[in-house]
């Protein structure tokens, strides 16, 4: 189903009865909200909802338990609702460019997530339950407001590209020596200082490290 490039603002609640749909591309409209029907939707594989002006999640979203892609990014976002975490086949999420200020504890439980797109947002800091992403490979944080990393973060042992460019960063966690995989590590635009960087280079001296 797609409808994009339009003025819609809103889904008829009869959405929910579209339960065959597999693949629904609603972006660059001017949708605010979801109904809380779109919960129904038990066999969608892929959410197209960028670019519109979506200001939260219904607490339903977490039935959309067959969804794999779900692309939110260019919304006004404040944070994900705690069902998220019910997206268990989710492999990759794409919310850069909205206002995000937290994450929900449940994000840990998206253990099939492949690729993690969250730049350009208001993030502050991550929740532990981050380090249970075990198929992460594609973490992007950059341009946030992040003050530090949970140790957790050490975890990600299939992670290969991490993007922390322009937060306020003065350190990384002596945890991320187990990041065997990491293969590009972007920090440009932070707050460390130079004995910092050296540091972080000697912990993982087989990674691409771009200051």
């Amino acid at each position: 189903m797609e409808i994009n490039k339009g003025k819609l603002k809103s889904l008829p609640e009869s959405i929910g009865n579209m339960k065959s749909l597999r693949e629904v591309d609603f972006m660059d409209n001017e949708i605010e909200y979801l109904p809380n029907t779109i919960g129904k939707l038990k066999n969608i594989e892929r959410l197209r909802i960028s670019s519109n002006n979506i200001k939260k999640l219904p607490k339903s979203f977490g039935g959309l338990r067959c969804l794999e892609w779900l692309e939110v990014e260019y919304n006004e976002l404040g944070t994900f609702p705690k069902s998220i975490g019910s997206l268990t086949h989710l492999q990759k999420l794409d919310a850069q460019n909205n206002e995000l200020v937290e994450l929900p504890k449940s994000i840990g439980k998206l253990i099939h997530l492949e690729r993690l797109d969250l730049s350009d947002n208001r993030l502050t800091e991550l929740p532990e339950s981050i380090g249970k992403l075990s198929n992460l490979e594609i973490l992007d944080l950059a341009e946030n407001e992040i003050l530090e990393l949970p140790d957790a973060i050490g975890e990600l042992s299939e992670l290969i590209h991490l993007d922390l460019r322009g937060n306020k960063l003065t350190y990384l966690p002596e945890s991320i020596k187990n990041l065997k995989k990491l293969e590009y590590l972007d920090i440009p635009k932070n707050l460390f200082s130079n004995k910092e960087k050296e540091r972080i280079k000697e912990l993982i001296p087989w990674c691409n490290i771009t200051f």
